[in-house]
C-alpha cells in the first residue's frame, strides 16, 4: 500500500524555475515540468517496510493461475 505526499523536488508546485541570474537569488527564468512528479505535486511512497520483489509477485501470480 502507499500513501501520496509532496514531491521533494518541487515542494509540491509541480514545476521548478530555473534561475536567471548566476547566484540562484532570481527565480524569474523560464520554468520547466518537474521531473520527480510529473507535474502533479506529489508522488506515492510504500507505507510497507520491505515491499515484495518482483520475482515473488510473479511467483504467487504464476501460482494462482495454476489453481485454475
Amino acid at each position: 500500500m502507499g500513501k501520496a505526499v509532496l514531491c521533494p523536488v518541487c515542494q509540491g508546485l509541480g514545476k521548478y524555475y530555473t534561475p536567471s541570474s548566476s547566484d540562484g537569488s532570481s527565480t524569474s527564468g523560464p520554468y520547466h515540468i518537474c521531473h520527480g512528479c510529473n507535474g502533479r505535486g506529489w508522488v506515492e511512497v510504500s507505507t510497507e517496510l520491505y515491499p515484495p520483489k518482483a520475482g515473488k509477485l510473479i511467483d504467487i501470480v504464476e501460482e494462482e493461475r495454476w489453481k485454475r
